[in-house]
């Protein structure tokens, strides 16, 4: 599929037009990618601090929050999660400075 300029806007008067639109349109993919799989990681989180909470502290929450390695078995399923949801952020905050321009300069609809 190729990507060609709004009716009315002539290439050459826009060269960079092309190009944002590709680095917007990957950048908006990467995030979504990467939120999807932040939300499976979080799934298996979930299924591993099930089976290591059921496994280790068997019901005796405020005993085992004592131990630092609890503490860090409970957390660490859910690290992927975390880093994956805080790229997809990141990718999203420069998608949303990359299309801010181009809604501003689009021509509106009456």
């Amino acid at each position: 599929m190729q990507n060609n300029p709004p009716k009315g806007a002539s290439v050459s008067a826009d060269p960079v037009w092309g190009q944002n639109r590709e680095l917007a349109r990957s950048l908006l993919i990467k995030s979504r990618l990467y939120r999807f799989f932040a939300l499976a990681f979080a799934l298996i989180g979930v299924v591993v601090f099930l089976i290591l909470y059921f496994k280790n502290v068997e019901g005796h929450l405020l005993e085992a929050l004592m131990h630092p390695s609890i503490i860090a078995m409970i957390l660490i399923p859910f690290l992927p999660a975390i880093v994956l949801s805080l790229m997809a952020q990141h990718l999203e905050q420069k998608f949303m400075k990359l299309a801010k321009p181009e809604e501003a300069s689009a021509p509106s609809k009456k």
